[in-house]
């Protein structure tokens, strides 16, 4: 199997030649790309991989899970590539983790859950991404639950900014294990983690301090055992049904074992629970899932987080215990990477 990756010099959360070891003798090309490069300008982008490659009648796998990406802007970009090297379309599949992406493409697809796949990896003993080696295993009834509420912002980006000014305006801070930082706004959660960072305000992609190390994969059983509900901040947060995908920042919740509300786009919640998760509506309202305009589903967030504000959240947490140990248990026995090996092993 041929390799191509923008991605040489670092594993980004998984290692895919470890993942597909047993494939190293078939007759395949595995394109590792920048997604995210489809839309924004200066980054790599797929044709760079493209531009030597040489077609020879073998089936393609074209990895865009690690980043955002959606049809209607990948597909042209990825089928004019194909066009120039007079590649068979029926012989190109896409990897992608966006739940929408077969409604809106022409090209064969295999879901693969990237970020759930490599938050599970992380936590086993021979994980695929070797840096990362935690072993977490959260025993809920030792839970304090000191704070209210957890939440945890990379790049300081404008929703992520509008809730940290509600959470300041509202006065939940001190309620809360929070961290976001632009050039107005400073809030650390934990000074021990300024460590991973040279810059935690640049537009451009994060730099480590630790090398061999993704912070986005940094974790610590505090998070859980501190506070009582995770506020997460996911990627985007628009009104684009296109683009319907999950991070890490979601995934962890799992590892964690702990409720969680999610500020991210129209549906997550609907396809958590397609995937066997359980979320909480039975313990709060959870309508903002279905609410398309972004600023309406930010109110809608706001005010369920300051009616949460008032309550006794470590009696509505532990009530609910179960939930989360199913949550983790579901997230340790699912087979993300199944369909991609399914399909795999089926051509060869």
């Amino acid at each position: 199997m041929k390799y191509l990756t923008h991605y040489d010099n670092f594993v980004h959360y998984i290692d895919f030649k470890k993942l597909l070891k047993e494939f190293d003798n078939k007759n395949f090309t595995f394109f590792n790309t920048n997604a995210h490069a489809f839309f924004i300008q200066n980054q790599k982008h797929i044709s760079d991989l493209f531009k030597d490659y040489e077609y020879n009648g073998e089936y393609i796998f074209i990895m865009l899970a690690f980043e955002m990406h959606v049809a209607s802007q990948s597909d042209p970009q990825i089928i004019e590539q194909l066009f120039k090297k007079d590649i068979d379309l029926d012989k190109v599949y896409v990897i992608t983790n966006n739940h929408t992406f077969a409604k809106n493409s022409h090209l064969k697809h295999i879901h693969f859950e990237f970020f759930e796949y490599a938050i599970q990896q992380c936590n086993l003993e021979q994980p695929h991404y070797d840096k990362c080696k935690n072993n977490i295993v959260i025993d809920v009834n030792k839970k304090r639950h000191n704070k209210k509420f957890l939440c945890l912002n990379g790049r300081p980006k404008y929703f992520r900014r509008k809730l940290t000014e509600f959470f300041i305006d509202n006065d939940l801070i001190k309620d809360s294990s929070y961290s976001f930082k632009d050039d107005d706004i400073t809030l650390t959660y934990d000074n021990k983690f300024n460590d991973y960072y040279y810059d935690n305000d640049q537009v451009s992609m994060k730099k480590w301090k630790t090398k061999d190390l993704n912070v986005n994969l940094v974790f610590d059983e505090e998070f859980s055992y501190e506070n009582s509900i995770y506020i997460v901040t996911e990627c985007y947060f628009d009104n684009d049904l296109e683009n319907c995908y999950i991070t890490e920042k979601t995934f962890k919740a799992m590892l964690w074992k702990m409720p969680f509300i999610i500020v991210g786009q129209p549906y997550i919640l609907k396809v958590l629970k397609k995937l066997g998760y359980k979320t909480f509506n039975h313990m709060w309202d959870e309508d903002y899932d279905s609410i398309i305009d972004p600023h309406d589903r930010m109110r809608k967030i706001q005010q369920l987080i300051l009616n949460l504000s008032k309550r006794d959240l470590q009696k509505l947490v532990s009530d609910n215990y179960e939930i989360l140990e199913h949550n983790y248990n579901n997230l340790m026995s699912r087979k993300p990477e199944k369909e991609l090996l399914d399909t795999m092993r089926s051509l060869s």
